[in-house]
């Protein structure tokens, strides 16, 4: 490897765009999370204004919808943190298994024919 890729190496790892944060031995990512919260931000305010009038028709309340999908969206959040205290390499050997219980949960919840439990 010559000086320049090393010094260019180097370079990449101090940038601003790439700075990582160690929290026990693991690094966070600092540019995907901005992503991440600026795509949820944006998904929370297009959900806002998109459903503001039907749910003030509908249940009294313009924030009806922008509620629950921010709580949603903070559930998904802690999970997400959750998640990343995980070392990903515990789920080697593991992946058919894994898929095979998604694949299932996803049929029984969407397919089944349990409409009927919510029909009024």
């Amino acid at each position: 490897m010559s000086l320049i890729a090393v010094e260019e190496s180097k370079a990449l790892v101090k940038s601003p765009g790439n700075q990582l944060i160690k929290r026990k031995g693991k690094r966070l990512d600092i540019g995907l999370l901005v992503t991440i919260f600026v795509l949820l931000g944006i998904g929370l305010m297009m959900v806002l204004s998109a459903s503001a009038p039907s749910a003030l028709t509908y249940n009294g309340d313009s924030y009806y919808f922008f509620k629950s999908q921010a709580k949603n969206a903070l559930l998904g959040i802690a999970i997400m943190f959750v998640l990343s205290l995980v070392d990903y390499r515990i789920y080697k050997g593991r992946i058919a298994d894994l898929m095979m219980i998604r694949s299932n949960w996803f049929i029984t919840t969407h397919f089944c024919p349990w409409h009927w439990c919510y029909e009024k």
